[in-house]
């Protein structure tokens, strides 16, 4: 279970708002790792911060999900492309799913 920095439970069904999303996480594990939450219903995903560990969901038009990457967030930070001047880096959800073939599941968010 996923705990947000305020200390309230949360499920894995997508970011959550901002009053709960700190900078560079969105979650905290029970171990104390620091968790990005990302969703998209695209081909990519955007970065702003490093993270302890990354979890992608893909959504589809009927309202399932995938999983497309959970693992650690520093290999993605650095595939990431090059920091747009908003403030994002952005990575391809084809990248993330190679890159997630190779997590091992001591380094995945138990979800």
């Amino acid at each position: 279970m996923l705990r947000n920095p305020r200390s309230s439970s949360i499920g894995i069904s997508g970011q959550l708002g901002p009053e709960y999303s700190t900078k560079g996480h969105d979650a905290v594990t029970s171990t104390g790792r620091r968790v990005e939450i990302k969703t998209t219903q695209g081909d990519r995903v955007a970065l702003r911060d490093d993270c302890d560990l990354l979890l992608v969901l893909k959504l589809d038009g009927d309202g399932s999900f995938r999983e497309v990457y959970n693992g650690p967030g520093r290999p993605v930070w650095a595939a990431a492309g090059k920091m747009q001047k908003n403030g994002q880096r952005a990575i391809g959800l084809i990248r993330l799913e190679d890159m997630n073939k190779d997590v091992g599941s001591l380094d995945r968010v138990a979800t």
